[in-house]
């Protein structure tokens, strides 16, 4: 398989020099990080590394990232003779990662682009002794080093969503052999385990450890401190997060109909592309709704505010009463509901939460979490938690202990990686 594959990257090279090109050409926030991602700078970030045993550790981008901040600290904190370094894919990924893990790794980099020269530079510079994957972004040829250069690998957090599982199986002659070099797969799930089995993983390779971000905890950024005052105490902040194109005009005019009977609501909208954060601003003016975008540090009070910034929002769901996450009223799978569970906020979502489907069950059975299918049931949800602190209080517990359940994450993880190391 990784001989095929590696036959397409050389056959297909100059188009990939071609896409390179035109990615110094025409984006130059990504220029230094197409650089750095073909090892130019790796020699100087690896002499600051402490000779001892490394593990490399690796996300994909934001909500990768934020999952692996928990793991990272416990392992800064429980084994300061071992040298962290860690990678990140995605350019806001890596600007993250620079923010919040830089203080507890010895070097932050960008991570390979799969080309076997490339990977082989990466690993002879850092010459790791574990390679921790977080959820996602397999890559055949920095797996397939790893194996022959006898470096266990091994997934944390992994999960398998229903899409993915599809395309999986589609593809089995590629993705098998792929998930085969990993020593050890850790899941959030036993439906991400079964999933694996099912396409034909060894159970031998498999264990189920939970989320790790049941761990997460909130670093309050003085981005999200700002809008505190804006926010009185008497207020009511709706917080809506991670939502797309669909549900934003769903939740705007609920919200309008709502102020008709409460004059002290205010609504947050963080998209999940940042990038659309203007469009939902020009939204919201067809609602006659006061709006501001986060970055724009206004000290005014806005019906709305558009969270256009980012690694602000599991702060922002410790200030907020009511919590709907995105994702879930349009046939996008969900996003994550752990971060506002845990800041004791009532959670509502939609159908479509596949992606998190045992956790969200589990909100559900614990009365931690509403269920809503229409605009009709939003509204008339945000009505009674509205109306109701004693509601909002009782549920926002129950959230907060539905997370509480899981405290072992971190322990069983770290206790994992020191039987491999």
């Amino acid at each position: 398989m990784r001989l095929f594959y590696n036959l397409c990257q050389f056959v297909c090279l100059p188009i990939l020099l071609l896409f390179i090109a035109s990615v110094l050409l025409f984006r130059p926030e990504k220029r230094t990080v197409i650089w750095h991602r073909l090892g130019f700078g790796l020699h100087s970030k690896a002499k600051s590394m402490k000779c001892s045993k490394t593990i490399w550790i690796h996300a994909l981008s934001v909500g990768e990232v934020t999952s692996a901040l928990p793991l990272i600290k416990a392992l800064h904190a429980n084994e300061p003779s071992i040298s962290l370094v860690f990678s990140a894919t995605t350019v806001s990924g890596l600007h993250l990662a620079y923010e919040k893990i830089s203080p507890y790794v010895d070097a932050v980099f960008a991570s390979p682009i799969d080309l076997l020269p490339v990977v082989r530079r990466f690993i002879h510079h850092i010459q790791p002794n574990l390679f921790i994957l977080i959820e996602t972004d397999f890559w055949p040829n920095i797996l397939g080093q790893l194996s022959q250069s006898n470096v266990p690998s091994i997934l944390i957090n992994g999960r398998v969503s229903e899409k993915s599982m599809q395309t999986y199986l589609r593809y089995g002659f590629f993705f098998k052999p792929m998930f085969d070099t990993f020593d050890l797969l850790c899941v959030q799930t036993s439906t991400d385990a079964a999933n694996l089995q099912c396409l034909g993983i060894s159970k031998n390779k498999l264990m189920t450890l939970g989320n790790l971000k049941y761990s997460t905890d909130f670093e309050e950024s003085p981005t999200v401190a700002a809008i505190e005052q804006l926010t009185p105490d008497n207020h009511i902040l709706i917080l809506c997060g991670s939502t797309h194109r669909g549900e934003e005009r769903v939740l705007i005019e609920s919200f309008k109909n709502l102020q008709g009977r409460y004059d002290n609501l205010h609504l947050a909208i963080a998209p999940r592309d940042i990038s659309r954060s203007d469009e939902i601003i020009s939204l919201s003016k067809q609602f006659n709704l006061t709006s501001s975008l986060l970055s724009s540090h206004q000290s005014d009070l806005f019906d709305l505010l558009v969270i256009d910034t980012i690694g602000d929002l599991n702060s922002l769901y410790n200030m907020a009463d009511i919590a709907f996450i995105g994702g879930s009223m349009v046939d996008e799978g969900g996003h994550n509901p752990l971060e506002a569970a845990r800041a004791s906020c009532p959670v509502i979502f939609g159908p479509h939460m596949e992606d998190f489907a045992e956790i969200s069950e589990e909100l559900l059975r614990d009365n931690a979490a509403y269920l809503i299918t229409d605009q009709g049931s939003l509204e008339s949800t945000f009505d009674r938690l509205i109306s109701s602190p004693q509601r909002r209080n009782d549920v926002g517990r129950k959230a907060r202990y539905c997370i509480e359940r899981h405290s072992r994450v971190i322990p069983d993880h770290l206790h994992l990686i020191r039987k491999i190391l």
